[in-house]
């Protein structure tokens, strides 16, 4: 199904409608759904900084992986690593 001209002019205008609602809000009064929906990510994201101690404040203006250094991230992501995915970088667990 494709839309049409007016369906796409109906979601842009309710698209922008809502985003200007949300940008007009303190970063205190975001709920968890508002913020997910402003930083295009999922509700876990939000759940699990929240659950790391972050305050709305920092969820709304940090990117990437948390405000985590390249270190921190490469770390996080070779924990979760199988031995077989770490076979195929040459790497092994000790």
């Amino acid at each position: 199904m494709k839309y049409n001209e007016k369906q796409i002019a109906e979601i842009n205008l309710k698209v922008n409608n809502k985003l200007d609602e949300l940008l007009n809000k303190d970063f205190d009064e975001l709920s968890n759904n508002e913020m997910a929906w402003l930083k295009c990510v999922s509700l876990s994201s939000i759940m699990t900084m929240k659950k790391s101690g972050y305050t709305n404040d920092e969820i709304m203006t940090t990117f990437g992986a948390h405000g985590q250094t390249k270190e921190q991230q490469v770390k996080s992501r070779v924990r979760t690593m199988t031995d077989d995915e770490l076979a195929a970088l040459g790497l092994k667990r000790i």
